[in-house]
């Protein structure tokens, strides 16, 4: 017995003895990683509007790195603000920016509606763009820096109005709702984000960097979005996958978009728990006409908490 409970010592000092060696790396490699920042800006021509006015909003950037591109994502309540195209497109590169205007919206769409309910996608109207430098065809494959903006930068402009109806409490927001923010390793590439210089931005290159986003520039009116409830709850245990079919009671076929597939992975109608942890689902039908979104709880069943506790799970299962 004596014997047994030697070994059994032995063998705890020996984990005990590995996990603070792994903690102590850790440690060493997140003291090592850079803290680069982008800051982002946003400035109004008229900062009371009335009802009926039209001002014009201007994004702007500075960074502490060189960067290949720098995408944002404005929200808008719709019982305020709407886009003001009396005169042209409402959204503009600024006038000494060299480069071109991205304005896809494909991916920061799909986005919006996993971490806003359908309510809110009615309320809350998105604009979306960026602007790329390019480095030469023979920097591809390499981390090549292309520009530095030490300085705030105008990226581009949009051109609003203060509705007719609109309340005049000053409560409708218009700026960056920090929800956005996407670092450059999160695999949707979408939203807020400022990416370094390079032709190939690849997730280890870029994770490394330790990437940071300072929105506190960047609201023009109002204090915060309105937060409304998920148009579902769902609950997955881990390691499993969950038939989300059932869930949206309509005949239309939808796919399932996951805004954090290290959590929850989305294939058509599946969700697999791939950790625990909690985040946003959205169900797009097929005719990308009905939209809705769900926050998705990934937990362990009783059993499997054994395995985490007992048997030392929360170091390899």
């Amino acid at each position: 017995m004596k014997k047994s409970i030697k070994v059994f010592t032995k063998v705890l000092a020996v984990v005990l003895s590995v996990m603070f060696a792994l903690s102590a790396l850790s440690v060493l490699s997140f003291a090592a990683e850079k803290d680069n920042t982008a800051y982002i800006k946003l400035t109004s021509s008229n900062q009371n509007p009335k009802p009926g006015d039209k001002f014009t909003v201007t994004v702007s950037a500075k960074t502490d790195y060189p960067v290949i591109n720098v995408n944002t994502m404005i929200i808008y309540d719709t019982r305020y603000f709407e886009l003001d195209t009396s005169s042209g497109a409402a959204v503009k590169k600024a006038t000494k920016m060299p480069v071109s205007l991205n304005q896809s919206t494909a991916s920061p769409l799909a986005m919006y509606h996993q971490s806003y309910s359908s309510a809110m996608a009615k309320q809350y109207k998105i604009v979306f763009a960026g602007v790329t430098w390019l480095p030469s065809l023979s920097s591809q494959g390499k981390e090549t820096p292309t520009t530095t903006l030490k300085d705030f930068e105008n990226l581009y402009t949009v051109k609003f109005k203060m509705k007719s109806n609109a309340p005049t409490d000053g409560n409708g927001f218009l700026g960056v709702d920090p929800v956005y923010i996407k670092t450059e390793n999160d695999s949707m590439r979408s939203g807020i984000y400022a990416a370094h210089g390079g032709a190939t931005l690849g997730d280890k290159a870029i994770a490394s960097y330790g990437q940071t986003i300072d929105l506190s520039q960047a609201v023009v009116f109002g204090t915060e979005v309105e937060k409304m409830a998920p148009d579902y709850n769902i609950s997955v245990n881990y390691k499993s996958a969950y038939d989300a079919s059932d869930v949206i009671n309509s005949s239309k076929t939808f796919d399932w978009l996951s805004a954090d597939n290290s959590i929850v992975e989305a294939r058509k109608t599946t969700l697999n728990g791939l950790k625990t942890g909690k985040t946003y689902v959205a169900a797009v039908s097929e005719d990308g006409k009905t939209r809705f979104n769900a926050e998705v709880t990934v937990k362990y069943t009783w059993w499997q908490w054994i395995i985490v506790i007992l048997l030392f799970g929360w170091l390899w299962y």
